[in-house]
């Protein structure tokens, strides 16, 4: 595959990223479906038989944080939206400085790398 494609999904449960991942208390939080694992092979399976064949895609399944932090882990899916939504903030605007964008950018891996090595 000579080209991947990422997509961040919520998983339906939050959780306490300061405690250990396998210790932590998760709580069921919205949207209800991402909990069911019938509906995540069926929305799995439907995102690989979409994709052309040229594109391999990585389906990741991210907690919330919870509760409510003055700083957000990387790893949540709470740091991946507000990032992800300055990065195309950035990006959208015209003439905006290759610093701005940069910045958002570098966050925005940072917080997908995080993402995978929380899996």
């Amino acid at each position: 595959y000579s080209q991947r494609i990422s997509l961040v999904l919520p998983s339906g449960v939050a959780r306490d990223f300061a405690q250990p991942k396998a210790t932590a208390a998760r709580t069921d939080v919205t949207p209800d479906r991402f909990r069911d694992a019938a509906f995540r092979r069926h929305l799995e399976g439907m995102v690989r038989r979409a994709c052309p064949a040229h594109l391999l895609p990585t389906i990741y399944w991210v907690d919330q944080q919870t509760p409510p932090a003055p700083t957000l882990p990387a790893a949540s899916f709470d740091a991946f939206e507000e990032r992800y939504f300055a990065w195309l903030d950035s990006t959208l605007i015209p003439g905006a400085a290759p610093a701005a964008i940069d910045l958002a950018r570098n966050r925005l891996v940072e917080t997908m790398n995080a993402i995978a090595n929380d899996i």
